[in-house]
């Protein structure tokens, strides 16, 4: 199941109760206008979700970190850039986040706060040589050992997301941190905001990016932008969002008129 822009950006910044308990369960079941779903039954959908999630998605992928006491992260198979392989990268670490999240309830999976927090102390283990300390090592390999090679902006992205998203889904702070969902969230778009928003307003493709022009559609996540604009730097964010649509005009229009 797909879920809307619309969804997303709703739970990410929805009022949190502010304790552990999920505020906005799965299945979350909505509906809106211009969406549409599969011709089955919503039982059936929410059954199909669950059943990818716990048995392929977390039973395949989900590892307990050996080197963080409680730490947790999705093991990407090896799957990197240019042949690289590793144990994960920073993609994967966000993709799992905003799962974990999403899937959090009695209904979907009880020990998704557990993972969530266990997610944030391996995250914080890998900082990429280039930032402060907010965006991630864009690999760990085998072994649990970051590379220092840098971030890659759509996993810092996601992984700012899903802090979000925790926000809104149980409140307060990780387990045995000292900052909050949200503070932590604001320190990765501080850090993203001065090392990946361009003076173009796009966004690069990590921290060690230089070029005022250089992008890829993997990090356009207009979403994520509006998101980010409740919180922090509204400005910034709404024009980095802009600027995605327009070049998503430009690209249409220009090389893809007949297509989409």
């Amino acid at each position: 199941m797909k879920l809307s822009v619309k969804m997303l950006a709703t739970i990410a910044v929805a009022v949190s109760l502010g304790s552990a308990a999920e505020t906005m369960k799965f299945p979350q079941q909505k509906n809106y206008n211009g969406c549409i779903k599969p011709d089955i039954t919503q039982a059936a959908m929410d059954k199909a979700v669950l059943d990818y999630y716990k048995t392929y998605y977390k039973g395949k992928f989900l590892k307990q970190s050996t080197t963080v006491t409680s730490g947790y992260f999705y093991d990407s198979k090896g799957a990197g850039a240019g042949g690289t392989s590793g144990l994960t990268v920073s993609e994967q670490h966000g993709y799992g986040m905003m799962i974990t999240a999403l899937m959090a309830g009695p209904n979907g999976d009880p020990e998704a706060k557990k993972i969530f927090d266990g997610m944030y102390k391996f995250w914080k283990k890998f900082p990429s040589p280039e930032s402060n300390g907010y965006l991630m090592d864009w690999l760990v390999t085998t072994g649990e050992k970051g590379t220092g090679k840098s971030s890659a902006t759509d996993g810092d992205l996601d992984i700012a997301y899903a802090m979000l998203l925790a926000n809104a889904q149980w409140g307060g702070s990780p387990e045995g941190a000292s900052e909050s969902y949200t503070d932590v969230a604001k320190k990765i778009l501080n850090e993203l905001r001065t090392q990946n928003v361009t003076t173009q307003y796009r966004v690069n493709l990590g921290d060690w990016g230089t070029s005022a022009l250089d992008t890829r559609p993997s990090d356009w996540m207009p979403d994520h932008f509006r998101s980010f604009a409740k919180v922090a730097d509204a400005n910034v964010w709404n024009s980095v969002s802009d600027t995605v649509y327009s070049l998503i005009s430009q690209i249409t229009s220009g090389y893809a008129s007949s297509t989409g």
